[in-house]
């Protein structure tokens, strides 16, 4: 038994229409129209190790280019519970921190969030002869690295490849 693929990654978030916003020009769509003020079954709420009573305030599935293919982003903003932690806006901080998505045209797509206004976290960057990439906070801090490869280097392959060298030359160094 093994794991087939990613079906979607769960963004949770404080301000559900400004995220849509964020994920739209992203290319993402929403698939259906947003869920508004659902409680969940409590085998649901047990299943996600939630209270009983937790409660969505609103609730979509997004798709790229409103597509149900590739890896889905199911966007909450919770009624119940209201109690959550801030973000360690930090991509060195323990668990998921950074989400990274191939786009077609890198300062095209930059130029889209910091023109509304979304915070980049530094600087556009560069690695090896790969690809180009440039960091954006989400609504709720959540990093957002987009990533074009450069040219000849344009599939996953060329991008493993380049870990595996990284790897053998810093094991032997």
């Amino acid at each position: 038994m093994s794991v087939e693929s990613i079906l979607h990654i769960n963004i949770n978030c404080r301000n559900f229409e400004r995220s849509i916003q964020f994920y739209e020009l992203l290319g993402y769509k929403c698939l259906f129209d947003p869920i508004e003020n659902m409680a969940l079954p409590p085998q649901v709420a047990q299943g996600l190790g939630l209270p009983d009573g937790s409660t969505v305030h609103k609730m979509v599935l997004m798709g790229l280019n409103g597509i149900f293919a590739g890896v889905l982003i199911d966007l909450i903003e919770w009624a119940e519970p209201s109690n959550f932690p801030e973000r360690l806006d930090n991509c060195a901080a323990p668990g998921a921190s950074r989400i990274a998505l191939v786009v077609s045209n890198l300062d095209e797509t930059s130029n889209k969030l910091a023109d509304s206004n979304f915070r980049p976290v530094g600087p556009p960057g560069k690695a090896e002869d790969i690809l180009n990439f440039h960091c954006y906070y989400d609504p709720d801090g959540l990093v957002i690295e987009l990533v074009k490869f450069q040219q000849g280097q344009s599939s996953r392959d060329d991008y493993l490849k380049a870990f595996e060298n990284l790897s053998a030359n810093k094991s032997t160094n």
